[in-house]
């Protein structure tokens, strides 16, 4: 049985996938730091809240996170309407999960590790499905790409 990928295409991957992983640990600290801010901001306390200062923050890093995927990490063309949905189903479960997270972690370790480290869980969780709706979706391959 031929493997699915050959191994220059999985070493291409793997290299894409370490970047983007890099990029979102960048991004994702600093989206940490203002999603925090703006849960404090909004009043905290609530799932509901943590979910729309999470809402709020991912939308501020899309296009900003589009242009490095472009340039740096896929190096090829954006199909942008499908970037702009992938966003947005994976801003709609990062909004869902992060709550989540916050509550589950809440109730093992106590409240403020809960609100302090459950976006971060959250968007460590969907790192991979992330990158699989960018890499094979969002910035498909065309003939010639490097």
């Amino acid at each position: 049985m031929q493997p699915l990928l050959s191994a220059g295409t999985r070493k291409k991957v793997l290299r894409q996938y370490i970047a983007f992983f890099v990029n979102g640990v960048l991004l994702g600290l600093t989206a940490w730091v203002l999603q925090y801010y703006l849960y404090n901001l909004l009043g905290a306390g609530s799932p509901l809240i943590y979910g729309l200062s999470t809402a709020l923050t991912y939308v501020v890093f899309v296009l900003f996170n589009c242009l490095i995927q472009r340039n740096l990490i896929f190096q090829t063309n954006v199909v942008f309407y499908r970037f702009i949905l992938s966003q947005v189903f994976i801003m709609l479960l990062l909004t869902s999960l992060a709550p989540l997270s916050m509550s589950v972690i809440n109730k093992f370790m106590g409240e403020p590790y809960g609100d302090r480290f459950g976006f971060a869980v959250a968007g460590v969780l969907i790192s991979i499905p992330s990158f699989l709706l960018s890499r094979f979706w969002a910035f498909p391959d065309k003939p010639g790409n490097k």
